[in-house]
């Protein structure tokens, strides 16, 4: 709609034509009405430069093509920003990603010591505490890794349902630091 009103501007010369005619059936009453002409035609072609005319219209075509420009811009910017808040998400995404590497790895490695300890506390060396205290430590790392699992299939199917995910890339990839798996557990 706008780009229209831009080209009728600028088509728009300022210019206004005008015409008339009158017709006399009868002259005038006297003398005083000096009447002479029985028909009488007039064209008149108007030229406004400044006011409604030539160099206002282009000015409102330029400013019309500025705010299309700024328009633009900001459905651009609002985009960007869209974009942003997806690429944002991602990267928590694959972070989650490397996260549950962590956990499965730690699960399987207390399973294993829980195993030992087991074996060990039918041997009279360790202590049922110990054991129960372990079993907590296996639980609560399955609770984490089921706690991120969820959080990451929410973050993939219902806030970036639209977002192309890159399948190649890793949490390690990704120009960070390494985890460091204490600070998961603490």
């Amino acid at each position: 709609l706008l780009r229209e009103e831009i080209e009728r501007l600028r088509n728009d010369w300022g210019l206004d034509f005008n015409t008339w005619y009158i017709y006399n059936f009868e002259p005038g009453l006297g003398t005083v009405e000096d009447v002479f002409y029985r028909q009488r035609a007039n064209f008149t072609l108007e030229m406004n430069l400044l006011r409604g005319g030539l160099y206002t219209n282009r000015n409102k075509a330029k400013q019309l093509e500025r705010e299309i420009e700024l328009m633009d811009l900001r459905h651009k910017e609002e985009s960007e920003r869209d974009r942003y808040e997806d690429l944002y998400n991602y990267t928590i995404y694959l972070f989650n990603l490397e996260k549950l590497n962590f956990i499965d790895e730690r699960v399987k490695l207390l399973n294993r010591k829980k195993q030992i300890l087991e074996m060990l506390y039918t041997s009279k060396d360790k202590t049922w505490e110990d054991v129960l205290e372990l079993r907590g430590q296996i639980t609560r790392a399955e609770n984490m890794y089921n706690k991120w699992q969820q959080y990451n299939t929410i973050l993939r199917d219902k806030v970036m349902e639209e977002f192309p995910l890159e399948r190649g890339l890793s949490a390690s990839k990704l120009p960070v630091l390494q985890l460091n798996p204490d600070s998961l557990f603490s």
